[in-house]
């Protein structure tokens, strides 16, 4: 085959000619591949990689408006679609010869697709959550898994926190909107100003659940979100 006859002979810098990222996966194992990561880093009773691993490679490193028509954010090479209804979709998509393949999931709801040349309709899953914000230590946590935030910053009577982290938690995404950042849940959207702070871009935590009608309430340190 391919890989036998032909892989093992490409230069370093060359491995264009294969698939995206190199993976070579049958679908059968590409699904297991997605139940790897939907239960954070165990399948079939193995665990093959650490909670936090997994955790960190879900977490939004970056978003921006670079990639028009595929995605607007990412994790750590795990892509996150904004195109399904408030859902935030992880995963990769693939392509070499002609084949089209994708690979996302909704870890909050436990449902994911992937397949080959063939369409899928994805669906609303309406579901409560709980994010919970840790300002002493700097973490979150939704859905059984940890947000590591940079920097929770108190100024002036404000809770400032970075915007991917608040989206992160809401299973949304913010995307720029007029010199502002948007976020936007159960059809409400929060437009504030952002402040940026060694290039990270910091909003009013109080301001974006008030303009989502979130119920949340302060305990003990802990910043605890209903949506």
């Amino acid at each position: 085959g391919f890989v036998k006859n032909a892989y093992k002979d490409f230069e370093v810098g060359c491995g264009f000619r294969g698939p995206a990222g190199g993976l070579f996966i049958s679908m059968k194992n590409l699904s297991k591949l997605m139940r790897l990561l939907i239960n954070r880093g165990e399948v079939d009773g193995v665990r093959l990689l650490k909670e936090s691993t997994v955790d960190l490679m879900y977490q939004i490193h970056w978003f921006g408006d670079e990639f028009e028509g595929d995605y607007k954010a990412k994790g750590i090479q795990m892509k996150v679609l904004h195109n399904y209804d408030e859902i935030a979709l992880r995963g990769h998509t693939g392509g070499a010869y002609g084949v089209r393949s994708y690979m996302f999931f909704d870890q909050s709801s436990n449902a994911g697709a992937c397949f080959i040349t063939k369409f899928i309709e994805m669906t609303k899953v309406e579901a409560s959550h709980t994010y919970t914000i840790d300002l002493d230590k700097c973490l979150g946590y939704v859905d059984n898994r940890t947000i590591i935030i940079p920097e929770i910053i108190t100024k002036e009577g404000k809770t400032l926190i970075p915007a991917y982290s608040i989206a992160d938690g809401l299973n949304t995404l913010p995307t720029f909107v007029d010199a502002k950042i948007q976020i936007v849940k159960h059809g409400l959207k929060a437009l504030v100003d952002y402040e940026t702070i060694n290039d990270i871009k910091y909003v009013d935590l109080d301001k974006v659940l008030k303009e989502l009608n979130l119920k949340y309430e302060t305990k003990e340190k802990q910043i605890i979100i209903q949506f």
